[in-house]
């Protein structure tokens, strides 16, 4: 071949090589930089949709009000009788802790106060909704309500709850009303920690027959596939309540 021509070619060969190699270099020092630009995309995408989910919130917010309201005005009776059950029971639980610590110089006629308190309190409650048979689940038998409806069952959990820590309360009451000759203070130390006990193992077995009851839902399964489905949710339910440590150690 003509030397002019081998020249021609080897210079073009190499203008080639050079150029490839520099658009390669090109596209080296540009992939970060559109690294960087997707995770500015991706941050600005996401600020927008915070920016979105703020405005529907602000707007959303008057509406939201309206339905709080309405729902607390449709449960007054309950959210204030709940109140004030927990507001009783803060006040007689520190009296008795008091009691507790002064020893033999507990005072004999603040315990006979707090013992008629909590009855007296205990038994207006169930007088005053005895329609619907609330005392019937101390015993685990069946108060006349809405097996259906998860707000009245709720309400009998939260009702009897409270009325077993007034239950036990009193007990104690009792253990500090008798004479040390009849009983030392070390056993009424033992008496206190057993009602203890007692009341909170109590408080577990008690709702259960309720929660059984709500998840049957006897009255509003019409079909073998709700049947079936009440009866599974009914036996997890109580699987669950035997050992609730099955899901966390399986």
């Amino acid at each position: 071949m003509d030397p002019f021509l081998e020249s021609i070619v080897d210079d073009h060969s190499f203008l080639q090589s050079g150029t490839q190699s520099h658009s390669h270099s090109h596209s080296e020092a540009r992939g970060p930089q559109d690294g960087g630009s997707n995770l500015e995309e991706q941050s600005g995408s996401s600020l927008s949709e915070l920016r979105y989910l703020l405005h529907w919130l602000n707007k959303s917010l008057p509406y939201i009000l309206i339905l709080s309201i309405k729902l607390l005005m449709q449960h007054i009776l309950g959210i204030s009788l709940g109140v004030g059950l927990l507001k009783t029971y803060m006040y007689a639980n520190k009296r008795i802790v008091n009691q507790v610590f002064l020893r033999e110089r507990c005072s004999r006629l603040e315990c006979v106060w707090l013992l008629a308190f909590l009855t007296g309190s205990s038994l207006l409650l169930y007088y005053t909704f005895y329609p619907q048979s609330l005392h019937y689940s101390l015993i685990l038998l069946s108060p006349t309500v809405d097996y259906t409806n998860f707000w009245e069952v709720l309400w009998i959990v939260g009702i009897t709850d409270f009325i077993l820590k007034f239950l036990f309360m009193g007990f104690k009451c009792i253990v500090l009303l008798l004479p040390s000759f009849i009983m030392s203070f070390k056993s009424k130390g033992y008496w206190y920690m057993l009602l203890e006990e007692l009341c909170q193992y109590y408080r577990k077995i008690v709702p259960v027959p309720v929660w059984f009851r709500y998840f049957v839902g006897l009255r509003e399964l019409d079909s073998p596939l709700g049947w079936s489905l009440g009866i599974l949710m009914a036996l997890l339910y109580l699987i669950l309540k035997v050992n609730p440590n099955l899901l966390l150690n399986p």
